[in-house]
């Protein structure tokens, strides 16, 4: 066999190929695309069930400043607990690079003081 043989062969092969291969590619590449599409959403819903939501994250300050000022109030060590509970919050989450507007710091502290001290009343204990 020699050299010609072998280059017309290849030659007609990848003729009989090239029209396969275009009709299948797109076919393919939807295909991983699409699987590509779950990984990216499979991994995005386990990133979010272990990390908190943002307001998740200020929920959870203001519930700790709100216990944190009682408890201080309590120790004679502060005396305006709200004072307190907003500027902890606002001190946190400056830590944490959230902004948030001065009202909804104090609402969240006041549903806070509703959720912590009314609590038997909310659950209906």
């Amino acid at each position: 066999m020699n050299q010609e043989f072998w280059v017309e062969f290849g030659m007609k092969a990848l003729n009989a190929l090239i029209p396969v291969i275009m009709w299948a590619l797109p076919l393919v590449l939807t295909a991983l695309f699409g699987l590509l599409v779950q990984v990216i959403r499979h991994k995005q819903v386990e990133i979010q069930a272990m990390y908190p939501t943002q307001y998740e994250v200020v929920e959870k300050i203001a519930s700790n400043a709100v216990l944190i000022a009682e408890q201080l109030h309590l120790g004679e060590f502060i005396k305006d607990k709200k004072e307190y509970a907003i500027e902890y919050v606002q001190r946190e989450l400056d830590e944490l690079g959230i902004e948030l507007e001065f009202e909804k710091i104090v609402e969240e502290i006041e549903k806070a003081v509703m959720l912590e001290f009314n609590r038997e009343k909310v659950l209906g204990q």
